[in-house]
């Protein structure tokens, strides 16, 4: 039977994040009990993303016996400390869980709390059972809730008096704004966010969304000094075209998913060449994209996306790219692959391939792979003249 480190050889966020890499299927297949082990050693020390994922292993009785009871005191303990995962877990339990334990307010109470901490999978559950509460009864729950949030933000920051007021979801994208103050940047950061209070862009780690932008935007910086040194931009300032960065918007999740699927299907760890010509593809659709922009109307704007092509790197354009652009387009998407060293460089920086959570490789995939499509939507919109 494996068995982990001796108690103190890892601190309890690397025994989450070495749980978290056994859970998943990223490299292959899962080790739920070694990965119940990492999860309950972190648990054991308070690590409250550790005590939510062992609860559900409990709940589901993978890697350790099934214990309902035991899953929900879990989530109860690190809920009471600030776990959205967990808040939002027990409002859901308290709505469609076994009748006898179904509680509309205490299900309210969680999801208000969850909400509060900005879980937006929280949001639409917790409109969903305050239809069923008079207002009355929703104000007082509310109230009970920022009290409690109150708490767990003293805690944290280790103050006994009132906390400051919370950083809302607006002031955070405003904060970032500020930082980057180029207009496509600001630009971008608009057509991500919802009403300013959530991200279109499909992040799966359990960060806020501040944090998911500083990553975002960093490795914006990193391809874009890349691409500015193999000549495959022109400058650091990149075509403003909205409708082109939607359509990007809602490709990146789709190309990455192809990504893991193909791995997952085949039972491989993850092929960097594999998405590197991902990468690639993506800065070639990116400067087609230019061309399809020019010719259709903004409503229509198809990426004519082809998994296959995309994972064994086959790039094609379609008849609007002018012919005389398609040699230098060549040698651009071997450049590309250049750029593509900078980019995994970073990933391996950060570390994100063996040690942190694998939800964390795939958000910095959808980063990669957003920016490699609008720098090749820059490249093409100047070979227009457009910009």
């Amino acid at each position: 039977m494996k068995k982990i480190p001796e108690q103190g050889s890892m601190d309890p966020e690397a025994l989450f994040r070495k749980g978290m890499e056994l859970m998943s299927t990223a490299r292959g297949r899962p080790d739920e009990e070694l990965a119940a082990q990492y999860l309950s050693r972190a648990a054991s020390a308070g690590h409250l993303k550790a005590m939510f994922f062992l609860g559900m292993s409990k709940w589901e009785g993978r890697g350790t016996p099934k214990d309902e009871a035991g899953a929900i005191e879990l989530w109860h303990k690190s809920a009471e400390r600030g776990d959205t995962n967990s808040q939002r877990q027990l409002g859901v339990l308290y709505v469609i869980g076994p009748e006898e334990d179904r509680n509309t307010e205490l299900a309210y109470y969680w999801l208000y709390l969850a909400r509060l901490g900005n879980d937006r999978q929280a949001e639409e559950p917790c409109e969903y059972v305050a239809e069923a509460l008079s207002e009355q009864t929703r104000q007082k729950i509310e109230a009970k809730a920022r009290l409690q949030m109150e708490k767990i933000q003293a805690a944290s920051t280790g103050s006994a008096g009132p906390s400051a007021p919370m950083t809302s979801p607006r002031e955070k994208i405003e904060e970032l704004m500020q930082k980057y103050r180029d207009d496509t940047a600001r630009m971008i950061l608009t057509l991500l966010t919802k009403e300013y209070n959530s991200l279109s862009l499909p992040f799966q780690a359990d960060r806020d969304d501040l944090d998911n932008l500083e990553m975002f935007f960093s490795y914006r910086k990193t391809i874009m000094s890349s691409c500015l040194e193999y000549r495959t931009i022109e400058d650091d300032v990149l075509s403003m075209v909205p409708e082109v960065y939607k359509v990007f918007i809602d490709i990146v999740g789709q190309v990455r998913d192809d990504y893991y699927a193909y791995h997952h299907q085949r039972q491989i760890s993850l092929q960097m060449p594999l998405l590197r010509n991902c990468f690639t593809y993506m800065y070639a659709k990116g400067f087609e994209m230019a061309y399809v922009w020019h010719v259709n109307p903004p409503s229509i704007l198809p990426l004519n996306y082809s998994a296959d092509k995309a994972l064994n790197g086959k790039i094609e354009f379609r008849d609007c790219v002018a012919k005389d652009e398609l040699p230098g387009m060549d040698l651009r998407v071997e450049l590309m692959k250049e750029v593509f060293v900078d980019f995994q460089d970073m990933l391996q920086s950060h570390k994100l391939e063996s040690s942190q959570d694998y939800r964390w490789v795939a958000d910095a995939m959808a980063c990669g792979l957003f920016w490699a499509a609008v720098m090749g939507l820059d490249k093409g919109m100047n070979s227009l003249g457009m910009y």
